[in-house]
């Protein structure tokens, strides 16, 4: 039988590596890490994909927690109210109609890792099933890299989707996406 800290580890590694392994199949990988080592080499990822640093981005400058929901529904509206040459193709999440509308499980992968690798710090909310999240200082001067990298108009119409998202209640959210896009809701538990 193995040793319940050592599985432990062994779940938080594949937790950490398994999407990006996924995603990065072209890649061609020297060696595997040893699970022998310490925790710390669970937090090595490798360079961000282009969803994840956009992912960061839509934290920075936020202070306060943020819950899947407004995560979700702010991501998605960037991607779909982008202008075409501010987010190339692998810096786009796919979304379908989910149980509260626009969902991406590429989203939900990208929280998990950067969570994992401490990026994101991940706060259990209150008697619930989800968790909040925010920018580690790593993922603060990691965010402030890429920063440097997408177009001032972009970044802004970005924090100004957050902020709009975060204003919001969730039925006021979930109505106003609806409203902008019914196609997302067709399998909506949320009924308005």
């Amino acid at each position: 039988m193995m040793n319940p800290s050592l599985w432990a580890l062994c779940v938080e590694y594949l937790r950490a590596i398994l999407p990006q392994k996924v995603r990065a199949v072209h890649l061609k990988l020297s060696h595997s890490p040893q699970l022998t080592g310490t925790r710390e080499r669970c937090r090595t990822m490798p360079s961000l994909t282009k969803t994840q640093a956009i992912l960061l981005l839509f934290f920075l400058g936020s202070d306060g927690e943020i819950d899947p929901i407004r995560i979700m529904k702010g991501l998605f509206l960037f991607n779909m109210k982008a202008r075409p040459h501010w987010l190339t193709p692998e810096a786009k999440y796919t979304f379908k109609a989910y149980s509260y509308g626009p969902y991406s499980s590429q989203l939900t992968s990208d929280l998990r890792a950067l969570s994992l690798n401490g990026y994101l710090t991940e706060t259990q909310a209150p008697g619930q099933s989800w968790h909040y999240y925010n920018l580690t200082d790593k993922g603060r001067r990691t965010a402030s890299e890429y920063e440097k990298q997408i177009s001032p108009i972009a970044l802004a119409y970005l924090h100004e989707l957050r902020d709009y998202v975060l204003r919001l209640s969730f039925s006021a959210l979930l109505k106003a996406v609806y409203k902008m896009y019914p196609q997302y809701a067709v399998n909506s538990v949320f009924k308005y």
